[in-house]
């Protein structure tokens, strides 16, 4: 790989009569005292003040519908150059003082990315951040903090907003690794509270969105209290220089409380920070431009009638192509004006983004035993299927924002409780009734054997693989249920010494966990829930991932095994599938695929096409569940 050390960027930028703090931004929000007001606005509207929001003017410049992953050095300098006023206000000079330890230098591509995050955060010239998807493992973080670190400008403290607590300290710890010296906060927990002069102190804050969520409610309730001291909302009290939001895909459901509170902080440049910004359906990236306060993507009005009503005509008779296609193109040149995305086999003027060995993946297809086939069958072959694994999905799925409703008793008015199982049967329907009990026998059986039962194929395949893996190298264990990892380590505890990693845990266990599996030569596997460790985590140390169960977005899965897959990985990285042979899992491989092609296509450079197929949707559970698509 062809590494740019940091000192070439002031060789070949800086001037040296550039004078830090010589350049005040464009009228700043932080200096009107109605800051706050723009937080109470319908979320559905586009933010108001012409004067300090982006707006892409219509008709729209296709010049920005260039290749999204086409930026690199020169072309980025060249930008900088004709900008009279970023050269005062980034202090490139800065660059050789920055003195990365362990020999540490920006690849290429990194230097590409801040300098594109420089040329986006241009008040003279309405630019005030964007989204940075660069594919997982490429170091988006190095280069968020790059440009918070470039900023010539002292003009309050910039905002992380991160996923866990876990990741926050991962954020803190590679902000001091890089940049020693640096004050970077970590607020978070119940003694978080400071007052807001003490929060200007910091060059960096590093926060959650369960906190951003909760000072939020605070926020609202509390908005007529002016204090400074001990602030319980200081996160809304306080202007941000930048906010940027870490995998800001979480917000990307705009009825969440969550979405709303992330979109009510108040700072100057916004950034969005995510692998997937587009990870079920389009409107997924309307979140996002309305975080970015993009007109007139922002308003929801609009984005509604220009983009995501004519992309569901595609499965409509009356389907519009020529809707369809201004469409497209309309998102695809708007995505031109504020993302950008590298993926890690890309090319930037000849050169590999990422130059390391693809990852090698192997299936290994696992046969139910006798009585387990048994079971599978006997629910598959009625609804009961779809009931069981219902709560199971809802575990998995369920999104910390989301409302729920309470329980619906519509419809049982006409059922009797199983004897076995306490669930609802139907009194006009007998054979329903006998199916049931047939299969809670052989529930009942199944369990009451288990303890002289052998272990299943699945996880005699897992022992198999880890006896093949080097002495040295070490391995994730993924799977969507906590119960799983808990059978897995039942079986090979004894063997193999394991550590735990999921959402049940106490942050400082979280982190014990982290920290043994990264430096103690002993810890060979850290067992990891999906939801909690798929995301966000450098777990580079390790090479090995076996993804125990198949998750029906690829997307997630991506997400999971890019915490190996990335820089400052050193050996060949090997993933393993684990599936059950003619069960739903065979299906969810076939539908992975679908998704993966859909998702490829949605954020490809100049095949935009219509991404509403990538949610799950009525026929793909009836695919699921039965193997068929509905006529």
């Amino acid at each position: 790989m062809i590494m740019v050390p940091l000192e070439v960027l002031r060789s070949r930028y800086s001037e040296p009569n550039a004078t830090k703090n010589s350049f005040a931004t464009a009228t700043p929000r932080a200096k009107r005292s109605s800051r706050h007001s723009e937080s109470h606005q319908a979320f559905t509207t586009a933010p108001s003040g012409p004067h300090d929001k982006e707006t892409i003017e219509f008709p729209l410049d296709s010049s920005a519908s260039r290749r999204l992953s086409a930026v690199d050095v020169e072309s980025e300098l060249k930008k900088l150059r004709k900008d009279a006023f970023m050269e005062k206000r980034v202090d490139l000079t800065k660059l050789s003082r920055f003195s990365l330890p362990y020999g540490y230098t920006l690849s290429p591509h990194q230097v590409a990315g801040i300098l594109w995050m420089l040329n986006r955060e241009s008040p003279i010239n309405k630019k005030f951040g964007g989204i940075l998807a660069d594919e997982m493992g490429l170091g988006k973080t190095l280069q968020t903090v790059a440009v918070i670190m470039l900023d010539a400008e002292d003009s309050g403290p910039s905002l992380i907003v991160v996923q866990n607590v876990t990741l926050a300290q991962q954020w803190r710890d590679e902000i001091e690794r890089f940049f020693p010296g640096t004050l970077v906060r970590l607020y978070h927990g119940p003694n978080r509270f400071a007052s807001l002069q003490e929060m200007q102190q910091y060059k960096i804050v590093v926060t959650t969105y369960g906190v951003v969520r909760a000072e939020h409610l605070t926020f609202e309730r509390d908005n007529s209290r002016r204090t400074s001291e001990n602030c319980r909302d200081a996160l809304f009290r306080t202007f941000w220089r930048r906010v940027a939001l870490d995998e800001a895909h979480m917000i990307r459901n705009k009825e969440t409380k969550g979405a709303k509170a992330c979109c009510d902080l108040s700072a100057t440049f916004r950034w969005c920070i995510t692998a997937t910004p587009l990870q079920n359906k389009v409107t997924d990236l309307y979140t996002l431009f309305h975080f970015l306060q993009v007109q007139p993507f922002s308003d929801y009005n609009w984005f509604k009638q220009s983009i995501e009503m004519p992309l569901k005509t595609v499965k409509s008779p009356k389907i519009n192509e020529w809707a369809i296609a201004n469409s497209l193109n309309i998102l695809r040149i708007g995505l031109g004006h504020v993302l950008l995305r590298r993926r890690k086999d890309d090319y930037i003027n000849d050169v590999k983004v990422l130059d390391m060995p693809e990852y090698k993946l192997r299936s290994y297809e696992c046969k139910l035993p006798p009585d387990e086939r048994a079971l599978y069958d006997a629910l598959q072959n009625r609804d009961l299927l779809v009931k069981s694994v219902q709560p199971d999905t809802r575990e998995m799925e369920r999104d910390p924002d989301a409302e729920t409703d309470g329980d619906d008793d519509d419809g049982y008015s006409s059922r009797l409780e199983c004897p076995q199982c306490k669930s609802p049967l139907s009194l006009t329907n007998n054979d329903e009734a006998k199916a049931h009990q047939e299969t809670c026998k052989l529930i009942t059986q199944l369990i009451s054997s288990r303890d002289n039962q052998p272990p299943s194929q699945r996880v005699e395949a897992i022992e198999a693989i880890l006896d093949t893996i080097p002495s040295g190298e070490k391995v994730i264990v993924f799977s969507s249920f906590v119960t799983m990892l808990d059978v897995i380590y039942s079986y090979i505890g004894n063997k193999f010494h394991c550590v735990h990693y999921n959402g049940s845990m106490k942050a400082p266990e979280r982190e014990n966990s982290l920290k043994a599996i990264r430096e103690d030569p002993n810890v060979k596997v850290i067992l990891m829930s999906l939801k909690a460790g798929g995301v966000g985590l450098n777990l580079a140390e390790c090479n090995h991932v076996i993804l125990v169960d198949l998750w029906w977005n690829p997307a997630v899965e991506e997400q999971a095994i890019g915490r190996v897959h990335r820089m400052g990985q050193t050996r060949q990285v090997h993933v393993y599938k684990l599936f059950a042979e003619n069960t739903i899992e065979s299906r969810i491989k076939e539908l992975q695929e679908d998704k993966r092609v859909l998702a490829d296509a949605a954020l490809d450079d100049d095949q935009l096409q219509p991404t509403q197929n990538l949610s799950l949707g009525r026929e793909d559970v009836i695919r699921l569940m039965t193997g068929k698509t509905r006529k």
